[in-house]
Formats: C-alpha cells, structure tokens, sequence
C-alpha cells in the first residue's frame, strides 16, 4: 500500500513537472514572439549635433552649442531627463535596450531612463515622488515608441543659462522612431500646467554610432570617446 502510495505520488510528480515544463516553454515562445515583432534599436546613438562635432562637418555650430554649458556639466554628474535627449557633445551617446516589458535607455553620464511597456501604469501619486529622469510608461503604435514621462525634478530644462524652469507638475509625451537605418527620432512634446507659458513641442535626430562597440562613460575630465576626428577607444590625455 506504501509502495502504491509512494508510486502515485512521484507520477503526480512527474506530471507536475511536464506541465510546468510545457507552460514555461510556452511563455517562453510568447515571449520570444513578442521580440519578434518590437523594431531592432540596437546600437549606441548620439544626437546629429554631436556627431558633426566629431566628423568636423558643422563643428563650429556644435563647439558653439557645448560652449553654452556650464564648465560642471560634461560627464560630471548624471544630467537626467530630457536634457539627456539633446546633449549635443561629441562624446555623450546612449544605449537603448529593447524588451516586451521595458524599453531601458542608458548613457555614458550615467543617466537610466526605464519606460515600462507592458501594461504597467504610473504609481499611485502616494508612491510617486520626483526623480532626474521621472517615472516613464510607454506603448507601441507600430514601430513607434510612445512615452508618458511624469514626475521629474522641478528644474532647468537643461543646464544652458536662460533655459526654462519646469515644475514638477510638468508632463511629457515622446514620439521615437527609427527614420531610417541609422537614425532615429524623439519627437517631445512638454506641458506644464504650472506654467502653460512654457509648453513646447521640438524635435531632436539621432545618428548610429559605427565607429564604437561598447558604451564608454565620461569621466568628467578625458574625453576617452573621441580620437582625431573619428570615435574610438584611446587612453586619458
């Protein structure tokens, strides 16, 4: 009777573990499906600005445009959102990882940008407290990316002297897609109903970086990314 007993059990067992077996393929394939069908962003990027820096083609409207921030800005401190969608230095670039649940943006700052895509909501605004880079859910419509970005740190838009003060009571809504096979687009509209003086729309392109493998960070004080006119990897000067 034990035996029977003791049979029974290790065949429930075993079926236990076929089923759970066959259902954790089957997510998995789900899974894989839904990669399947998101658009391949897979690459390091910089904005068209930093990359004339680099090739020397409008250098002069990019040195400029870096001319205009503060001496503390480059690499220093992670610059948070959205001013890490328009730096326009040669050697800040980002990295954007693509999954069914989460599209993760990070770049040679240090600024993480993590835009929940699977269904999730904001959080209740008694767990949502501003942040650098705010709380980020999105949605696909096709190949385009759409981001609901809330709850950043009141503050500059960017570093530039002049730039204007958002509360934290501002809200964003990002268009991004890929344009073509080397660049892509962050169509950004801001409203902010503390101050609907400041509401603004703008539009900033990204150009593939070919000549890197890897995201290198910025130290602050080397530009370890740019080597002559051309991106690379080359040690502290």
């Amino acid at each position: 009777m034990k035996r029977r007993t003791a049979l029974a059990g290790a065949s429930l067992a075993m079926v236990a573990l076929a089923v759970a077996t066959l259902a954790g393929a089957g997510e998995r394939a789900a899974r894989a499906q839904r990669f399947a069908k998101l658009p391949d962003w897979t690459s390091l990027w910089q904005t068209q600005e930093g990359a004339a820096a680099v090739s020397g083609a409008g250098a002069r409207a990019a040195a400029e445009g870096a001319s205009r921030l503060p001496p503390s800005f480059k690499g220093c401190r992670p610059v948070g959102f959205p001013t890490v969608m328009m730096v326009p230095l040669a050697d800040f670039m980002f990295e954007l990882l693509v999954t069914p649940e989460q599209t993760v943006l990070v770049s040679t700052d240090g600024t993480v940008r993590h835009i929940y895509t699977d269904g999730r909501s904001h959080p209740k605004p008694q767990d949502l407290w501003p942040t650098p880079v705010g709380d980020s859910v999105g949605h696909w419509e096709g190949a385009t990316l759409v981001v609901d970005t809330i709850a950043r740190e009141p503050g500059p838009v960017t570093p530039i002297p002049g730039s204007p003060v958002l509360s934290e009571a501002a809200h964003f809504t990002e268009r991004l897609r890929r344009v073509d096979a080397d660049t892509l687009e962050d169509a950004m509209t801001t409203d902010d109903p503390q101050h609907p003086e400041l509401s603004s729309h703008s539009t900033v392109r990204y150009t593939r970086v070919r000549d890197l493998n890897r995201l290198i960070a910025i130290d602050c004080e080397h530009d370890r990314n740019t080597v002559g006119d051309k991106l690379g990897i080359s040690p502290p000067r």
